[in-house]
């Protein structure tokens, strides 16, 4: 819910830990709940994919 946040419905922030860093990206994923959650998992999964393949 929108609440008393700045930040629009549906944003979404994912965030990723190694030992070397930390990071967290911000994305808009709309305001269908199903989506935001399928779009949010398949984000996560793709920048985690992102890390691992640079080791």
């Amino acid at each position: 819910t929108k609440g008393d946040s700045d930040v629009d419905i549906g944003t979404v922030f994912i965030g990723i830990a190694t030992p070397d860093t930390v990071f967290a990206e911000r994305f808009p994923m709309g305001n269908h709940r199903v989506r935001i959650v399928q779009k949010s998992v398949h984000k996560a999964f793709e920048m985690l994919k992102k890390e691992i393949l640079k080791i």
